[in-house]
């Protein structure tokens, strides 16, 4: 009699539940039914193969999330040390990696209800998405313009010495007016080849003023000289040169990157 209860009953393909003789599918996931014992190697090949993608679109997708993360400061950094922000048409470049992030996170949370519902899975689903989660909140934590900032200073130090920058500041001081300003040829909003042309020459030939970016612009004020980039939808970044170099600063005494918004 034991034999011929354990032969009526059936079994889900996918879950392992056993069922009444009469049950047609699973009333948990809904597959076909087998009998106990008679449940086919494939059948077991597709149930592990469930379990197993489930938990491989959970790395996947926390991984993807990782990677994402870390190309957003890749970027950031990119272009300070370039000394431009990278962008995609009129975009930013961390708007590929933002996407991404936020779809892969909304792709974790439905796996996390799948698994809540079926009952499987549920802690690697949850500890993954939880993993997102904090790579995402370090977006918001570590401002992209301080990384931006960390590459400008380092493209700064590998192009240009604090002497010759010093040299720069000295030579500006004494040929540009006070609180005046000289933009670099490729500044065209400003540049004016009448105008500034003699000047900026005699800047490139007594210094090392070629070596940076001539999309810049001079300003000579009483206790500093400032070479700034930017503009008014990308913010400025620059290096700002102090005339006695008494205070610190992040590439020598005296001498500091800076970027601001506006």
């Amino acid at each position: 009699m034991m034999l011929l209860t354990c032969v009526a009953m059936k079994t889900c393909t996918y879950c392992g539940k056993e069922h009444p003789d009469e049950a047609t599918e699973c009333v948990i996931d809904k597959p076909p039914l087998s009998p106990v014992g008679l449940q086919s190697a494939s059948s077991n090949r597709l149930r592990l193969s469930s379990i197993l993608s489930a938990k491989r679109c959970c790395k996947i997708l926390c991984g993807i999330v990782f990677a994402a993360t870390f190309s957003f400061f890749a970027i950031s950094y990119i272009g300070g040390r370039l000394g431009m922000p990278l962008s995609i048409g009129m975009l930013p470049a961390q708007i590929v990696p933002v996407l991404i992030i936020l779809f892969s996170t909304i792709a974790l949370f439905v796996i996390c209800v799948v698994t809540l519902v079926k009952g499987r899975n549920r802690r690697l689903a949850f500890s993954m998405l939880a993993l997102s989660l904090l790579f995402s909140v370090s977006g918001l934590v570590v401002a992209p313009a301080k990384i931006f900032q960390i590459g400008f200073r380092h493209g700064i130090k590998s192009t240009i010495s604090s002497a010759e920058l010093r040299e720069i500041a000295r030579v500006c001081s004494n040929t540009l007016p006070l609180n005046g300003r000289l933009p670099g040829p490729k500044k065209w909003s400003l540049w004016n080849e009448t105008e500034h042309r003699a000047t900026w020459n005699a800047l490139v030939n007594s210094t090392s003023l070629g070596k940076l970016d001539s999309s810049m612009v001079i300003f000579n004020y009483a206790d500093e000289v400032e070479i700034a980039w930017g503009g008014a939808l990308v913010g400025h970044w620059g290096v700002i040169i102090q005339k006695t170099g008494s205070s610190s600063g992040d590439i020598a005494l005296g001498i500091k990157t800076f970027i601001s918004s506006d």
